[in-house]
This record gives structure tokens, C-alpha cells and sequence, in this order.
């Protein structure tokens, strides 16, 4: 979403973006590293298999038939994710790449984060409270790189998706929405 805004400046008057991949789980440093071999793959076998990575704990913060509370059809987000690609890959780096050397966006643009991550191969109570997707203080960094106007909401005990926390965490973040959406101008003003 910030990369189709920043080729259609103009047209949001506002952006919530609920945690962004603006950034590589380890580091821009990392994704520098790996980028270039992912291009390569991509050029030679775009739908080239890659190792599956999701251990299936973000399912299992958020599924109702583990330890989270939404009922949803998982062929639409199975448990451990997509298959990847190095096409599909190369193209995410690529992006955070153009947003790790600032989009310039002047849409007024609010970032919802948690407060905490915890990527770890191993599974823990901790899980349900934190994301465990994104490294949320890398993310959090790079979102100062979309344009000038830029909230970060950083939501304790969020999920990596924060709007499929827990009802008391989804208000916070709803409550962080109002709050800024009421800075906004207001339109034709």
C-alpha cells in the first residue's frame, strides 16, 4: 500500500498501514545480502521452491483452533503460510529497497505496530501477545522512510497483525486510529 501511494500521490488523503513488512525480518543489512541471490533465482526460475520458514505460530496466535481466537478458512492463509518463490521474493526486497531509500510520500500516513517481537524457532506463551512475523523495531525505523507525515502507534501486547489481537488491544489500536485520523485535513479544506 505505501508503494502504490507513492505512485498515486494525491489520491489517499490518509494511510493505516497495520504492520507493514517495510523491512526485512533480520536487517536492512541482511536483505542487502540476500536480495542480489533472489534476483538471480528470480531471473533463472521465478517459481522456483524455497524452504518453508513459517514454523506456524502466527496461525497459532491467531486461529481459534490453536491458541487464538478467529475462525477462518485456511486456504486462504494455510498454517504455514504460502509457498515461496524467488520471484515473489526478489520483488519484496525490491520494494523495501525503494522504501530503505525514502518514498517521499506526503499523504499524512499512521503505522500500527506492536510493541514487541519474538522470532525464535522455538514455540512460546509469549507468542500470543507479541509479532512474531516482523522485527517490529526494524519496521518501526523504516517507517520514518515513507515521507515526511508519518505516526508509528506502537500497541502493547499486539499481535503481528493487530487488528486480529485480542479485543482490549484491537480498542487501543482503534482508539490510536481516531486520535490521528482526527489530525487529518479535512477534505476540500
Amino acid at each position: 500500500m505505501a508503494l502504490w501511494n507513492s505512485r498515486h500521490r494525491g489520491v489517499a488523503a490518509g494511510l493505516v498501514l497495520n504492520s507493514p513488512w517495510l523491512e526485512f525480518q533480520a536487517t536492512g543489512f541482511a536483505r542487502e545480502l540476500i536480495a542480489p541471490l533472489m534476483k538471480l533465482g528470480a531471473r533463472r526460475n521465478p517459481l522456483a521452491p524455497l524452504p518453508t520458514v513459517d514454523p506456524g505460530f502466527y496461525t497459532r496466535t491467531v486461529s481459534s483452533g490453536s491458541d487464538g481466537s478467529w475462525t477462518y478458512n485456511q486456504a486462504w492463509r494455510p498454517e504455514r503460510g504460502f509457498p515461496l518463490h524467488p520471484g515473489w521474493l526478489a520483488a519484496v526486497f525490491a520494494g523495501q529497497d525503494q522504501v530503505a531509500h525514502g518514498l517521499g510520500a506526503e499523504t499524512p500516513t499512521l503505522v500500527l505496530l506492536s510493541t514487541h517481537s519474538l522470532l525464535s524457532p522455538k514455540w512460546s506463551e509469549e507468542m500470543t501477545h507479541v509479532d512474531v512475523a516482523l522485527n517490529v523495531d526494524a519496521v518501526a525505523h523504516r517507517a520514518l522512510s515513507l515521507g515526511d507525515d508519518v505516526s508509528i502507534a506502537r500497541i502493547h501486547g499486539a499481535l503481528h497483525d493487530v487488528m486480529l489481537s485480542e479485543p482490549r488491544v484491537r480498542e487501543t489500536a482503534y482508539t490510536a486510529i481516531r486520535r490521528w485520523a482526527r489530525t487529518l485535513p479535512l477534505p476540500g479544506a
